[in-house]
């Protein structure tokens, strides 16, 4: 048991972060728009926050969970910014400018980026500050767990802890709207909420709970409405497409999400062995894939689709980006996974 539960966390990670590489890609219909981020916004960010507050522990104090949160979460930020730091400068000496391929305009816009944190671009910002792009992620979750471990460290039961949340989550939604603040403060506030609801399912309906098929039918009946009508959920900068419809439809496609990663783990292995791969990985994939976005995978895609392709369309170009970056990201996850057994075996020596 111990084992299916553990494999279908891994899965569901999986198909969190292979669904943000698709809402980047930006497949596009006749019209242009992007036909995948409407589906996946509804559940990639969100099932993250959620799956965390699932394994959120108080065992350890306090000072020792901010420092393992903080080598988890903020030293891979600061090197992925780092290895970008180092293209953007080169960029800038050799040609003047840091654009194409990256999304900085000048080295100073990036520091600004990396030093505030923003996803993408928002009104709110300081004049002259740029964005980071998706690694926002890691400095957001280590505000909302550090905000649920110090809720669930409390005296308080459940409820008040449940609406403590909500009104920090409202308070992000409020207050980014007049300044967004540094180190992803209000999206962090925000995802606390995902982060609390995850943390009382384990608590409440179990990690070994399975929902049963008309359920998962009225979920899925339920993720087609919310795609038809827009019903997403923003977490980079906290915003709900109408109110709590939108919530309530990015929770539905998170349980929707762990239904489905439960039957692909019981019934189809070799699928379940590669979503649980990346799942397992998805950090490190993260940071290879915003890379890739940033320092011009699109235009290495693009020089391999010419030399594949008569006349390639601009999906096969964003197609062949796709299985570039998820070939990178498997082979440095696997690396660094290599480099971890080597470094545990030799402390263990």
């Amino acid at each position: 048991m111990e084992k299916r539960r553990l494999e279908y966390i891994d899965v569901a990670k999986g198909v969190g972060i292979i669904a943000i590489m698709l809402g980047h890609m930006g497949f596009a219909d006749a019209g242009g728009a992007n036909v995948i981020r409407p589906l996946v916004n509804q559940f990639h960010v969100p099932i993250f926050y959620v799956i965390a507050g699932m394994f959120l522990s108080t065992r350890k104090p306090l000072g020792v969970f901010i420092g393992e949160k903080a080598r988890r979460l903020l030293v891979p930020y600061v090197v992925t910014c780092a290895v970008m730091g180092v293209f953007v400068v080169a960029c800038q000496a050799i040609g003047g400018a840091t654009k194409p391929p990256t999304i900085w305009e000048s080295a100073n816009a990036f520091l600004g980026a990396v030093l505030w944190g923003a996803g993408i671009p928002h009104g709110t910002l300081p004049q002259g500050v740029g964005y980071v792009g998706a690694i926002w992620f890691l400095e957001a979750l280590f505000v909302a767990l550090l905000e649920t471990r110090l809720l669930v460290s409390a005296r308080l039961n459940d409820g008040v802890r449940l609406g403590i949340s909500v009104a920090l989550a409202l308070v992000a939604l409020g207050t980014q709207r007049l300044l967004l603040l540094p180190f992803n403060v209000q999206p962090g506030l925000f995802g606390g909420l995902y982060v609390m609801i995850g943390y009382l399912y384990r608590t409440y309906v179990g990690l070994d709970w399975r929902p049963c098929w008309w359920l998962l039918a009225a979920l899925c009946v339920c993720c087609g409405v919310s795609y038809a009508y827009g019903l997403v959920v923003s977490c980079v900068t906290p915003s709900v497409a109408h109110g709590l419809l939108g919530f309530g439809a990015s929770l539905c496609a998170c349980l929707l999400v762990l239904g489905f990663s439960q039957l692909v783990a019981e019934r189809l292995a070799p699928l379940a062995h590669v979503l649980s791969f990346f799942g397992q990985h998805s950090l490190t994939v993260l940071c290879v894939h915003l890379c890739c976005l940033n320092l011009g995978m699109r235009l290495v895609a693009l020089s391999v689709s010419l030399q594949l392709f008569v006349s390639p369309t601009a999906n096969l170009v964003r197609a062949v980006d796709l299985v570039l970056q998820l070939s990178l990201c498997a082979l440095v996850a696997k690396g660094h996974a290599l480099m971890v057994a080597r470094t545990d075996s030799g402390r263990k020596s």
